[in-house]
Protein backbone atom coordinates (compact mmCIF):
# COMPACT_ATOMS: atom_id res chain seq x y z
CA UNK A 1 0.00 0.00 0.00
CA UNK A 2 3.03 2.23 1.01
CA UNK A 3 4.63 1.52 -2.27
CA UNK A 4 1.31 2.52 -4.08
CA UNK A 5 0.70 5.31 -2.64
CA UNK A 6 4.49 6.47 -3.64
CA UNK A 7 3.71 5.57 -6.82
CA UNK A 8 0.58 7.56 -6.80
CA UNK A 9 2.50 10.50 -4.94
CA UNK A 10 4.93 10.36 -8.00
CA UNK A 11 2.48 10.32 -10.78
CA UNK A 12 0.45 13.17 -9.05
CA UNK A 13 3.67 14.96 -8.79
CA UNK A 14 4.63 14.28 -12.25
CA UNK A 15 1.02 15.65 -13.00
CA UNK A 16 1.57 18.33 -10.73
CA UNK A 17 4.72 19.25 -13.22
CA UNK A 18 2.94 18.35 -16.29
CA UNK A 19 0.41 20.93 -15.36
CA UNK A 20 2.86 23.64 -13.74
CA UNK A 21 4.53 23.15 -17.33
CA UNK A 22 0.93 23.83 -18.93
CA UNK A 23 -0.31 26.79 -16.52
CA UNK A 24 3.40 28.29 -17.33
CA UNK A 25 2.56 27.10 -21.33
CA UNK A 26 -0.85 28.39 -20.96
CA UNK A 27 0.40 31.53 -19.07
CA UNK A 28 2.67 32.10 -21.91
CA UNK A 29 -0.25 31.18 -24.67
CA UNK A 30 -2.73 33.88 -22.71
CA UNK A 31 0.47 36.46 -23.37
CA UNK A 32 0.18 35.70 -27.11
CA UNK A 33 -3.34 35.96 -27.51
CA UNK A 34 -3.68 38.96 -25.54
CA UNK A 35 -0.99 40.36 -27.98
CA UNK A 36 -2.60 39.18 -30.65
CA UNK A 37 -5.62 40.86 -29.79
CA UNK A 38 -4.10 43.89 -29.38
CA UNK A 39 -2.65 43.56 -32.59
CA UNK A 40 -6.35 42.72 -33.98
CA UNK A 41 -7.55 45.99 -32.64
CA UNK A 42 -5.02 47.91 -33.64
CA UNK A 43 -5.70 46.51 -37.51
CA UNK A 44 -9.30 46.60 -37.07
CA UNK A 45 -8.81 50.22 -36.66
CA UNK A 46 -6.46 50.60 -39.42
CA UNK A 47 -8.78 48.60 -41.39
CA UNK A 48 -11.53 51.10 -40.37
CA UNK A 49 -9.18 53.88 -41.51
CA UNK A 50 -8.40 52.52 -44.45
CA UNK A 51 -12.02 51.52 -45.22
CA UNK A 52 -12.70 55.00 -44.13
CA UNK A 53 -10.07 56.62 -46.94
CA UNK A 54 -10.90 53.58 -49.17
CA UNK A 55 -14.59 55.24 -49.41
CA UNK A 56 -12.53 59.64 -49.82
CA UNK A 57 -10.78 57.71 -52.61
CA UNK A 58 -13.65 56.16 -54.17
CA UNK A 59 -15.68 59.50 -53.59
CA UNK A 60 -12.56 61.50 -55.58
CA UNK A 61 -12.39 58.92 -58.04
CA UNK A 62 -15.90 59.59 -59.14
CA UNK A 63 -15.72 63.11 -59.25
CA UNK A 64 -12.52 62.94 -60.97
CA UNK A 65 -14.28 60.45 -63.33
CA UNK A 66 -17.08 62.89 -63.82
CA UNK A 67 -14.15 65.49 -64.32
CA UNK A 68 -13.03 63.52 -67.11
CA UNK A 69 -16.14 62.89 -68.80
CA UNK A 70 -16.82 66.29 -68.53
CA UNK A 71 -13.18 67.53 -70.07
CA UNK A 72 -13.73 64.21 -72.78
CA UNK A 73 -16.98 65.81 -73.98
CA UNK A 74 -15.17 69.37 -74.16
CA UNK A 75 -12.13 67.82 -75.93
CA UNK A 76 -14.65 66.16 -78.64
CA UNK A 77 -16.36 69.65 -79.10
CA UNK A 78 -12.74 71.38 -79.49
CA UNK A 79 -11.82 68.56 -81.61
CA UNK A 80 -14.62 69.32 -84.07
CA UNK A 81 -14.16 72.89 -83.40
CA UNK A 82 -10.81 72.34 -84.96
CA UNK A 83 -11.71 70.45 -87.77
CA UNK A 84 -14.28 73.12 -89.02
CA UNK A 85 -11.76 75.70 -88.37
CA UNK A 86 -9.49 73.85 -90.50
CA UNK A 87 -12.09 73.41 -93.22
CA UNK A 88 -12.86 77.06 -93.26
CA UNK A 89 -9.06 77.89 -93.29
CA UNK A 90 -8.69 75.28 -96.26
CA UNK A 91 -10.97 77.20 -97.93
CA UNK A 92 -10.35 80.63 -97.05
CA UNK A 93 -6.80 79.79 -98.02
CA UNK A 94 -7.60 78.56 -101.87
CA UNK A 95 -9.76 82.13 -101.83
CA UNK A 96 -6.69 83.69 -101.00
CA UNK A 97 -4.34 81.89 -103.42
CA UNK A 98 -6.75 82.44 -106.14
CA UNK A 99 -7.01 86.50 -105.16
CA UNK A 100 -3.77 86.82 -105.18
CA UNK A 101 -2.88 84.68 -108.12
CA UNK A 102 -5.29 86.89 -110.08
CA UNK A 103 -3.89 90.39 -108.95
CA UNK A 104 -0.38 89.26 -109.07
CA UNK A 105 -1.35 88.47 -112.90
CA UNK A 106 -2.91 91.73 -113.09
CA UNK A 107 0.09 93.42 -112.04
CA UNK A 108 2.17 91.62 -114.04
CA UNK A 109 -0.08 92.22 -116.86
CA UNK A 110 0.08 95.67 -115.84
CA UNK A 111 3.78 95.89 -115.53
CA UNK A 112 4.23 94.69 -118.30
CA UNK A 113 1.71 97.17 -120.45
CA UNK A 114 4.23 99.82 -118.22
CA UNK A 115 7.26 98.78 -119.43
CA UNK A 116 6.07 98.07 -123.14
CA UNK A 117 4.73 102.19 -122.55
CA UNK A 118 7.92 103.28 -120.86
CA UNK A 119 9.94 101.59 -123.95
CA UNK A 120 7.74 102.93 -126.45
CA UNK A 121 8.21 106.71 -124.85
CA UNK A 122 11.99 106.12 -124.67
CA UNK A 123 11.84 105.15 -127.91
CA UNK A 124 10.07 108.34 -129.01
CA UNK A 125 12.27 110.76 -126.87
CA UNK A 126 15.09 109.06 -128.46
CA UNK A 127 13.87 110.11 -132.18
CA UNK A 128 12.62 113.07 -130.60
CA UNK A 129 16.18 114.11 -129.16
CA UNK A 130 17.90 113.01 -132.46
CA UNK A 131 15.73 115.06 -134.47
CA UNK A 132 16.37 117.88 -132.14
CA UNK A 133 20.24 117.49 -132.39
CA UNK A 134 19.75 117.19 -136.00
CA UNK A 135 17.89 120.47 -136.00
CA UNK A 136 20.14 122.13 -133.78
CA UNK A 137 23.15 120.94 -135.99
CA UNK A 138 21.54 122.68 -138.71
CA UNK A 139 20.76 126.02 -136.72
CA UNK A 140 23.95 126.07 -135.60
CA UNK A 141 24.93 126.33 -139.38
CA UNK A 142 22.62 128.00 -140.14
CA UNK A 143 23.64 130.76 -137.43
CA UNK A 144 27.32 130.49 -138.85
CA UNK A 145 25.97 131.75 -141.97
CA UNK A 146 24.12 134.51 -140.60
CA UNK A 147 27.10 135.34 -138.30
CA UNK A 148 29.13 135.32 -141.98
CA UNK A 149 26.61 137.78 -143.40
CA UNK A 150 26.64 139.82 -140.58
CA UNK A 151 30.05 140.35 -140.80
CA UNK A 152 30.03 140.87 -144.38
CA UNK A 153 27.32 143.37 -143.61
CA UNK A 154 29.23 144.98 -140.75
CA UNK A 155 32.22 145.48 -142.79
CA UNK A 156 30.29 147.36 -145.55
CA UNK A 157 28.95 149.19 -142.88
CA UNK A 158 32.50 150.16 -141.50
CA UNK A 159 33.35 151.01 -144.99
CA UNK A 160 30.19 153.32 -145.67
CA UNK A 161 30.81 154.87 -142.34
CA UNK A 162 34.65 155.15 -143.01
CA UNK A 163 33.59 156.98 -146.33
CA UNK A 164 30.46 159.67 -144.03
CA UNK A 165 33.69 160.29 -142.03
CA UNK A 166 35.47 161.32 -144.85
CA UNK A 167 33.01 163.44 -146.03
CA UNK A 168 32.49 164.75 -142.66
CA UNK A 169 35.93 165.43 -142.08
CA UNK A 170 36.28 167.20 -145.82
CA UNK A 171 32.85 168.96 -144.65
CA UNK A 172 34.51 170.15 -141.39
CA UNK A 173 37.27 171.09 -143.47
CA UNK A 174 35.36 173.60 -145.82
CA UNK A 175 33.40 174.32 -142.46
CA UNK A 176 36.45 175.58 -140.63
CA UNK A 177 37.27 177.36 -143.96
CA UNK A 178 34.42 179.29 -144.40
CA UNK A 179 34.50 180.48 -140.59
CA UNK A 180 37.85 182.22 -141.91
CA UNK A 181 35.62 184.54 -143.75
CA UNK A 182 35.80 188.23 -142.79
CA UNK A 183 33.32 189.12 -140.19
CA UNK A 184 31.75 191.54 -142.48
CA UNK A 185 30.38 189.17 -144.82
CA UNK A 186 28.74 186.94 -141.68
CA UNK A 187 27.15 189.92 -140.49
CA UNK A 188 25.42 190.14 -144.46
CA UNK A 189 23.41 186.97 -143.28
CA UNK A 190 19.97 187.75 -143.07
CA UNK A 191 19.02 186.01 -140.02
CA UNK A 192 21.29 187.20 -136.91
CA UNK A 193 19.77 184.81 -134.31
CA UNK A 194 21.78 182.21 -136.31
CA UNK A 195 24.48 183.60 -136.47
CA UNK A 196 24.59 184.56 -132.51
CA UNK A 197 24.25 180.93 -131.94
CA UNK A 198 26.41 179.23 -134.19
CA UNK A 199 29.10 182.15 -132.70
CA UNK A 200 28.48 181.11 -128.85
CA UNK A 201 28.73 177.27 -129.55
CA UNK A 202 32.17 176.05 -131.20
CA UNK A 203 31.32 174.51 -134.66
CA UNK A 204 33.72 171.68 -133.75
CA UNK A 205 31.27 170.25 -131.14
CA UNK A 206 28.11 170.52 -133.52
CA UNK A 207 30.01 168.97 -135.72
CA UNK A 208 31.04 166.08 -133.34
CA UNK A 209 27.10 165.75 -131.97
CA UNK A 210 26.12 165.56 -136.11
CA UNK A 211 28.68 162.77 -136.54
CA UNK A 212 27.80 160.91 -133.75
CA UNK A 213 23.74 161.19 -134.58
CA UNK A 214 24.08 160.72 -138.10
CA UNK A 215 26.66 157.51 -138.05
CA UNK A 216 27.70 155.46 -135.56
CA UNK A 217 30.55 153.19 -135.20
CA UNK A 218 29.57 149.60 -135.14
CA UNK A 219 32.84 148.60 -132.89
CA UNK A 220 31.85 151.18 -130.90
CA UNK A 221 28.30 150.28 -130.21
CA UNK A 222 29.22 146.87 -129.91
CA UNK A 223 31.83 147.94 -127.35
CA UNK A 224 29.88 149.50 -125.43
CA UNK A 225 26.40 146.62 -125.50
CA UNK A 226 29.02 144.44 -124.30
CA UNK A 227 30.26 146.42 -121.52
CA UNK A 228 26.95 147.41 -120.43
CA UNK A 229 25.49 143.57 -119.91
CA UNK A 230 25.50 141.58 -117.52
CA UNK A 231 28.56 139.21 -116.54
CA UNK A 232 26.69 136.74 -114.73
CA UNK A 233 26.98 132.81 -116.62
CA UNK A 234 23.42 132.35 -116.03
CA UNK A 235 22.84 135.38 -118.25
CA UNK A 236 25.09 135.13 -120.89
CA UNK A 237 23.60 131.90 -122.40
CA UNK A 238 20.62 129.54 -122.55
CA UNK A 239 17.91 130.45 -120.37
CA UNK A 240 18.09 133.97 -119.46
CA UNK A 241 14.97 134.38 -117.00
CA UNK A 242 16.11 131.14 -114.99
CA UNK A 243 19.22 132.04 -112.59
CA UNK A 244 19.00 128.51 -111.58
CA UNK A 245 20.00 126.56 -114.80
CA UNK A 246 23.75 126.30 -114.63
CA UNK A 247 25.72 126.72 -117.45
CA UNK A 248 28.04 123.27 -116.86
CA UNK A 249 24.04 121.65 -117.29
CA UNK A 250 24.29 122.15 -121.09
CA UNK A 251 25.04 119.84 -123.73
CA UNK A 252 29.13 120.45 -124.66
CA UNK A 253 28.41 121.51 -128.46
CA UNK A 254 26.46 124.29 -126.69
CA UNK A 255 28.78 125.30 -124.42
CA UNK A 256 31.86 125.63 -127.18
CA UNK A 257 28.49 127.78 -129.16
CA UNK A 258 28.18 129.79 -125.63
CA UNK A 259 31.88 130.23 -125.66
CA UNK A 260 31.65 132.38 -128.71
CA UNK A 261 29.29 135.18 -127.57
CA UNK A 262 30.66 135.63 -123.43
CA UNK A 263 30.36 139.27 -123.15
CA UNK A 264 33.43 139.24 -121.13
CA UNK A 265 35.76 137.77 -123.98
CA UNK A 266 36.00 138.86 -128.09
CA UNK A 267 36.27 135.61 -129.60
CA UNK A 268 36.75 134.69 -133.00
CA UNK A 269 37.77 139.13 -133.89
CA UNK A 270 34.07 139.48 -133.90
CA UNK A 271 33.57 142.92 -131.91
CA UNK A 272 31.03 144.28 -134.29
CA UNK A 273 28.63 141.44 -133.19
CA UNK A 274 26.47 142.96 -130.23
CA UNK A 275 25.16 140.48 -127.71
CA UNK A 276 21.57 141.53 -127.79
CA UNK A 277 21.98 141.02 -131.57
CA UNK A 278 22.91 137.54 -131.38
CA UNK A 279 20.94 136.35 -128.55
CA UNK A 280 17.98 137.74 -130.80
CA UNK A 281 18.84 135.91 -133.94
CA UNK A 282 19.14 132.86 -131.84
CA UNK A 283 16.00 133.33 -129.97
CA UNK A 284 14.23 133.87 -133.71
CA UNK A 285 16.03 130.48 -135.00
CA UNK A 286 14.87 128.46 -131.47
CA UNK A 287 11.14 129.30 -133.08
CA UNK A 288 11.95 128.25 -136.12
CA UNK A 289 12.82 125.25 -134.55
CA UNK A 290 9.61 125.66 -132.78
CA UNK A 291 7.19 125.38 -135.21
CA UNK A 292 9.23 122.33 -137.24
CA UNK A 293 10.15 120.26 -134.12
CA UNK A 294 8.97 116.76 -134.52
CA UNK A 295 5.36 115.84 -133.66
CA UNK A 296 5.66 112.85 -132.21
CA UNK A 297 7.56 113.97 -129.77
CA UNK A 298 4.18 114.79 -127.50
CA UNK A 299 3.90 118.51 -126.04
CA UNK A 300 7.00 119.33 -128.01
CA UNK A 301 6.26 122.40 -129.58
CA UNK A 302 4.21 123.65 -126.24
CA UNK A 303 7.13 123.30 -124.64
CA UNK A 304 9.79 125.06 -126.95
CA UNK A 305 7.78 128.73 -126.91
CA UNK A 306 10.20 131.79 -127.18
CA UNK A 307 13.58 131.57 -125.61
CA UNK A 308 12.80 128.08 -124.11
CA UNK A 309 15.62 126.51 -126.12
CA UNK A 310 15.87 122.68 -127.59
CA UNK A 311 18.63 122.05 -125.09
CA UNK A 312 15.35 122.08 -122.32
CA UNK A 313 13.20 120.41 -124.44
CA UNK A 314 15.56 117.66 -124.84
CA UNK A 315 16.86 118.42 -120.86
CA UNK A 316 12.14 117.85 -120.03
CA UNK A 317 12.12 114.19 -122.38
CA UNK A 318 14.99 112.88 -120.45
CA UNK A 319 13.47 113.80 -116.76
CA UNK A 320 10.22 112.51 -117.96
CA UNK A 321 11.11 109.04 -119.10
CA UNK A 322 13.46 109.33 -115.72
CA UNK A 323 10.21 109.89 -113.96
CA UNK A 324 8.22 107.67 -115.34
CA UNK A 325 10.90 104.45 -114.90
CA UNK A 326 11.31 105.77 -111.22
CA UNK A 327 7.34 105.50 -110.82
CA UNK A 328 7.26 101.87 -112.84
CA UNK A 329 9.77 100.84 -110.28
CA UNK A 330 7.99 102.04 -107.34
CA UNK A 331 4.71 100.04 -108.58
CA UNK A 332 6.11 96.36 -109.20
CA UNK A 333 8.13 96.76 -105.40
CA UNK A 334 4.81 97.78 -103.70
CA UNK A 335 3.34 95.31 -105.49
CA UNK A 336 5.80 92.59 -104.73
CA UNK A 337 5.37 93.93 -101.46
CA UNK A 338 1.96 93.41 -101.50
Amino acid sequence: REAELREETSRLQNKVTELQTLMAAQSASQTDVNDVIFKLDDMNSQTEALKNELEAKSTELAEAEFRYLALDQQLYECRVQLEEQERETEELSKHLQQYYDTQLTQMQGDLEAHRREAELERQEGRRAEASLKKRIQELHAQLERDLEAQNRQAQAERQESQRVEAFLHKRIEELQAQLEVPVEKIVEVPVETVVEKIVEVPLEIVVEKVVEKTVRNPVEVAKQELSSCDPSPETCIGRRDSPERPVHDLPATLLEEAGRFNPNVVVDDRPELSRSSVFDRVDRLMGVATAEADPGAGGAQSELAGDEGLWDHADDLRYQAKCQREALQQDAAESLLA
